[in-house]
């Protein structure tokens, strides 16, 4: 799975072949050298271990040493917002990336 800067998808993003609606969205949070890092997906139902898999993995090949990771429960009716915009989901879980 790529992870793609989120731009308001209306269907899955970790899948090319997936046409269904989001109803996940995965928030990345990370501070390394000083600076904020932060990454989104959004996932149907089938694909939210891939997002999480490939959210974890992204952190990993750009050498970041932690990161949070918090995972939404999204309306798929409601337009996704980016990592630095408040949530319009309910967080159910956060995972800590080391």
């Amino acid at each position: 799975m790529t992870i793609a800067d989120l731009v308001s998808p209306h269907t899955c993003q970790t899948s090319d072949r997936c046409g269904s609606p989001p109803c996940f969205q995965g928030k990345l949070w990370a501070t390394a050298d000083s600076r904020a890092i932060h990454k989104c997906a959004a996932s149907c139902a089938i694909h939210l271990g891939d997002m999480v898999l490939g959210l974890t993995a992204w952190a990993q090949d750009h050498d970041i040493p932690s990161a949070e990771l918090e995972v939404l429960v999204v309306d798929p009716a409601v337009p996704l917002h980016t990592p630095a915009e408040s949530a319009n989901g309910y967080a159910f879980a956060t995972i800590l990336i080391v």
